[in-house]
């Protein structure tokens, strides 16, 4: 992650998405639990991740980052394969709708949710 400057990857099995594991999940789940580089990526993944296609509107995921609080979505091929990452910043550069963008990051970071990890939530 940090030689190439990213802050997700996608746990694959068999090229198959299972989880994804991003760097707060390193930090909050990993190492402020005390585990080491050497623990398995199994123990701070989220294995409930949604996904996209590369066909659809981004508007649409837009709803669905707001709805599961994420800043960044697998996109699948139609083969289920993964082609690459969805992030509010490339909805933000490349998105049509910058108001869209702005709401739909106030969503995500309301504490709220089951991937909350704020005492206040």
């Amino acid at each position: 992650m940090v030689e190439a400057d990213i802050g997700v990857l996608p746990a694959l099995d068999q090229d198959k998405l299972f989880g994804i594991v991003t760097d707060r999940h390193l930090a909050v789940r990993g190492v402020a639990e005390g585990w080491h580089g050497g623990s398995p990526v199994l123990q701070v993944m989220t294995a409930d991740v949604r996904t996209c296609y590369s066909d659809e509107e981004v508007d649409r995921e837009l709803e669905t980052m707001a709805d599961q609080e994420v800043r960044r979505m697998p996109v699948c091929a139609e083969d289920g394969l993964v082609v690459g990452p969805l992030s509010i910043g490339d909805a933000a550069r490349f998105g049509p709708d910058k108001e869209e963008v702005a709401e739909t990051l106030a969503e995500i970071c309301e504490p709220r949710g089951p991937y909350c990890q704020s005492v206040a939530a």
